[in-house]
């Protein structure tokens, strides 16, 4: 009975995903905290379907009648229905409008409760001489304002500013040309309380036409009115400005300012700027309050004229998890404008790569207690072999503890005059740097007083040079899956395995508890917990016992010119006696034999999948093919095993009991149909999202691969 259960949840599983890749339906999955940032209050889960079933006062007189249900024309509950493309569309006599005689204009008056469901193109306004809605939003945390597009391909278009002043309030599925949000509304320099107040789902574009110094979201006020609570998540931030100019244009994708706390940038894809992707910043006097508790999770940002993540200013920022590649200038910069500096920036998890001209990250000006823990980052390679994986000068105390720093032109330069300034430099591993200079402390002072300890160096070539006070670091090979390729696990002879430092590592972790109570980064990577007693491992990645890691069956023999990957593989890799290059994002691709295996991307692109299969099947090494495909099989089931381990559940489970059951109870022709529509949903699963269901699919087609071959 119960593994009939099994098998009934997850056939309705499959179905589920079938009708939704038949819709063409973007897959978004249940939000997850990035490492060290703690749920918002607000501006994530709520949902406008909170109020089916109840009733709206329509007419003001604060009675709840028998007709003042929300009305629903098939997308939820409404109270307001703007359509300016409608026939109908009408404002006279019109106070609430509905899908059979919608509104012309956006209503910028609204009371709690309010649902404005939004269609058509394009909103533009004139408000108080600029071009701009403003909406009062009277919004409550029981109650709160849904301002929205339906979600699916009818999102409405705005072309003006949208511009509030209130609380409580959601925006969501909207397109944004040339346009975006600002917090709060301010004229004649009179400032609005805002709070609880988030966008989330908008693409906002610019199309590379907009011009001047600004931001797409800007989030400043007066000391009279601080700004609390705002939440930007899961949307997209493209193209204002130039991001290839010759000359800095400085267009963000999100400007904090002074007196704003708590703000989260979560899970947002933010790419070709003229600037950065976020930029805090003072730039005010006493009694204004300098930015503080920024939190910056799980974003996707690339492909700037400047940088990902700018800290000019401001206190306990918290940047997680987020991928940070194709840059010419620093990924991050912790430094000071003209009125303050940076401190306690953590920089936590996240993945740094392709950085062509600079260094990956910058520390300056008087910045104090900035951390890196347990990042990856790898190529940073310019053409005159300078770029560094971090570089500070006059900066004070600078931690650098359980990194993993790979294909970098060099290591750390750390250089200045201010009294306090010491680098510690813990647990952490720099292989295969371009230069013999992984460490450099310019500084006599500094490097008497730099902590340099239990870090691996190494490089096939040469000893690298350690230009500092040292101790106990090690010169060995520290045995990474396949750098090459950015897989960057430990093998299991790795001696980088159970040789970390616990002691100054757990103060460390104390004291950012301490600061964010609730929060804690005890965790690698992979989000696999760090021991708190006992041995640990040195790096970004703890070693699991029961991770099974991709063997590689071809050693690389080449030395022929290296291509930028784009981001680290968590599949088996492939070996190539050509030049070397890594795929575009994770995909499940078998290692490569003397008889190339056709890779998933190739599959997809050949309408013949029964072909397909079987000139795998006639291969003369299909026995090498098969052991392959239940490596991977065994691999992935791994990864899943360790993902829900932190759940303290057994869910991995019915999802590897589920398929194993579910395949090999299919004939041909069905798992032919099955692996057709995977590659179809593989194309419409969110890429910002976590590895969870991605890992389960690839279980799923592995499973499939190998019924396949023995068919």
């Amino acid at each position: 009975m119960k593994i009939k259960t099994i098998k009934i949840l997850f056939i309705s599983l499959v179905l589920i995903i079938n009708f939704f890749v038949i819709l063409g339906v973007e897959i978004t999955k249940a939000y997850t905290p990035p490492i060290g940032i703690p749920d918002p209050d607000f501006g994530i889960n709520e949902s406008h379907t909170m109020y089916v079933g109840q009733k709206f006062d329509f007419d003001g007189d604060s009675i709840l009648e028998e007709w003042e249900e929300y009305k629903d024309a098939g997308n939820g509950p409404y109270t307001h229905y703007i359509n300016k493309n409608h026939p109908l569309a009408t404002d006279k006599n019109n106070i609430f409008w509905t899908a059979d005689l919608p509104r012309l204009s956006i209503p910028v008056t609204l009371s709690a409760g309010s649902v404005v469901e939004i269609h058509g193109f394009l909103y533009t306004t004139i408000m108080a001489g600029k071009s701009q809605y403003i909406i009062d939003a009277s919004g409550t945390v029981d109650k709160p304002i849904f301002f929205r597009g339906i979600g699916w391909v009818d999102n409405p278009t705005f072309g003006s500013e949208i511009n509030t002043r209130g609380q409580y309030i959601i925006f969501e599925n909207l397109n944004m040309k040339y346009v975006g949000f600002s917090f709060p509304y301010r004229q004649n320099g009179i400032y609005y309380d805002v709070h609880h107040t988030s966008v989330r789902n908008c693409n906002l574009f610019g199309e590379g036409i907009n011009k001047g110094s600004a931001s797409v979201i800007s989030v400043r006020s007066n000391f009279e009115h601080p700004v609390n609570n705002i939440v930007i998540y899961n949307n997209e931030i493209s193209k204002f400005w130039k991001y290839d100019a010759l000359v800095e244009n400085d267009y963000h994708g999100a400007g904090v300012g002074a007196n704003v706390t708590n703000f989260r940038l979560l899970n947002n894809n933010i790419h070709h700027l003229g600037g950065d992707s976020i930029q805090v910043n003072y730039y005010a006097d006493s009694p204004n309050v300098i930015p503080n508790h920024i939190y910056i999770g799980k974003n996707d940002m690339h492909s700037n004229y400047e940088n990902a993540v700018d800290l000019k200013g401001c206190r306990d920022v918290i940047i997680s998890q987020n991928k940070m590649h194709d840059f010419a200038y620093a990924p991050t910069v912790s430094h000071y404008d003209t009125k303050d500096h940076t401190e306690r920036a953590w920089f936590l998890y996240n993945e740094i790569y392709n950085v062509t001209t600079s260094n990956a990250n910058s520390v300056t000006g008087g910045s104090d207690e900035i951390y890196f823990i347990g990042n990856i980052i790898h190529n940073i390679q310019s053409a005159s072999w300078t770029s560094l994986a971090f570089s500070s000068w006059s900066s004070k105390r600078l931690y650098i503890l359980n990194n993993t720093v790979f294909n970098s032109d060099g290591g750390i330069n750390f250089f200045g005059t201010d009294i306090l300034a010491r680098a510690t430099i813990i647990n952490n591993i720099f292989t295969n740097l371009n230069t013999e200079k992984y460490v450099s402390l310019t500084n006599t002072a500094y490097a008497e007083k730099a902590l340099i300890y239990n870090n691996i160096f190494y490089y096939s070539s040469w000893v690298p040079n350690i230009y500092g006070n040292q101790h106990e670091s090690l010169t060995i090979n520290p045995l990474l899956v396949d750098e090459y390729n950015n897989n960057a696990h430990l093998q299991f002879k790795s001696p980088a395995i159970n040789a970390g430092e616990g002691v100054l590592i757990n103060q460390i972790y104390a004291t950012f508890e301490d600061l964010y109570p609730g929060q804690s980064i005890r965790y690698d990577f992979d989000w696999n917990p760090r021991p708190i007693n006992g041995p640990r491992t040195i790096w970004a990645y703890e070693y699991i016992d029961d991770y099974i890691p991709p063997i590689i069956t071809n050693p690389r023999q080449s030395t022929a010119a290296q291509s930028s990957p784009s981001s680290i593989s968590l599949a088996p890799t492939q070996s190539s006696t050509s030049a070397k290059s890594s795929p575009s994002s994770i995909s499940l691709t078998p290692a490569r034999t003397s008889t190339p295996i056709p890779s998933i991307k190739q599959l997809q692109t050949n309408n013949n999948v029964t072909e397909s299969v079987n000139n795998i099947k006639t291969t003369n090494n299909s026995g090498t093919i098969n052991n392959e495909m239940l490596k991977t099989k065994n691999y992935v089931k791994q990864l899943i095993i360790s993902k829900w381990r932190l759940n303290k559940t057994n869910e991995w489970k019915m999802y590897i009991n589920a398929i194993d059951l579910f395949v090999n109870k299919q004939n041909k022709e069905e798992l032919l149909i099955l692996l057709k529509k995977i590659w179809l949903l593989r194309d419409k699963l969110d890429l910002k999202t976590t590895l969870k269901y991605a890992n389960v699919l690839d279980y799923l087609e592995a499973s499939i691969w190998i019924k396949l071959k023995q068919i």
